[in-house]
């Protein structure tokens, strides 16, 4: 997935996917929130599924981003973790659209080191080595662009998705 994804440029050539085939906890909190798959046409590849399918989660990621700097929060850094992190593909995506360095522990199962920062109030020496990735800040521009299209998405069809939810 991620090798394909790799050969497809930022933006999926026009395909967004809505990452909530299981509804949506945080930062919409709707539990009826569907998936879709928007801007599908013939000259699209399962490439382009991929590719959007990684950029979805990416602007999930970048939609709690968003929040945290409306709320006056705007974070310093960001770190992840997880098994998702052995995805350079993904990770560099996830980076592009935060604008920001993304620092990835060496020890990738690490919820634990989450746990210890909250409790160390967030100094990045606590965290075990690893490495950083750096945005393409060109990549960056273009999905901050585009977020709104993202977001909107789901805004726009909520209550449609809130009807099919109820139906079988």
């Amino acid at each position: 997935m991620a090798r394909e994804a790799s050969e497809i440029p930022p933006g999926s050539d026009g395909v967004i996917i809505l990452p909530y085939i299981y509804g949506e906890r945080s930062p919409i909190q709707d539990p009826m929130a569907t998936g879709m798959i928007f801007g599908l046409k013939g000259i699209h590849t399962r490439k382009h599924i991929n590719r959007a399918a990684l950029e979805a989660v990416g602007y999930s990621v970048y939609q709690h981003v968003c929040l945290f700097n409306e709320m006056g929060l705007p974070p310093k850094s960001i770190i992840t973790a997880g098994g998702g992190t052995k995805n350079s593909v993904w990770m560099q995506i996830v980076c592009d659209m935060m604008g920001m360095p993304l620092h990835i522990p060496e020890s990738y199962q690490c919820s634990s080191y989450g746990d210890a920062m909250l409790a160390a109030l967030g100094h990045k020496e606590a965290l075990p080595e690893g490495k950083t990735i750096l945005p393409n800040m060109q990549n960056h521009e273009f999905y901050k662009s585009n977020y709104s299209i993202y977001r909107d998405l789901y805004l726009n069809n909520k209550e449609l998705m809130h009807q099919c939810v109820g139906k079988k």
